[in-house]
């Protein structure tokens, strides 16, 4: 999907849907515990998304991105660099979804099972 939606003639690679599915695949690179792999995709995906003329850096979306890669360096052992990229991040969440959406949820859940 990924593959036919980065196309320019069909969403492009900057599009919104695109970065999501793209972030999905990242998602499951992390869980088959290739973890370097899929914190280099979010990186990537992280630094498109968060251009003023594509979503903005406090967009739900990249903050979303910002808390994927903060547990991909985790997993690797990184917790200094992980925890720079969690520094106020539930704050900032907060101030675009509510207290009791999903991503703050999980969020929340993985700072306290640190």
């Amino acid at each position: 999907i990924w593959e036919i939606q980065r196309r320019p003639e069909v969403l492009g690679e900057e599009h919104p849907s695109t970065l999501i599915t793209r972030s999905n695949l990242a998602l499951q690179i992390g869980h088959q515990g290739r973890y370097q792999e899929a914190e280099t995709e979010f990186r990537a995906i992280w630094e498109i998304q968060r251009r003023p003329e594509v979503l903005g850096v406090e967009h739900s979306h990249v903050l979303r991105v910002e808390f994927l890669i903060a547990k991909m360096l985790d997993r690797q052992g990184q917790e200094a660099e992980a925890d720079r990229w969690l520094d106020g991040l539930e704050r900032r969440m907060i101030l675009q979804v509510s207290q009791d959406h999903k991503h703050i949820i999980e969020l929340r859940a993985y700072i306290k099972e640190r």
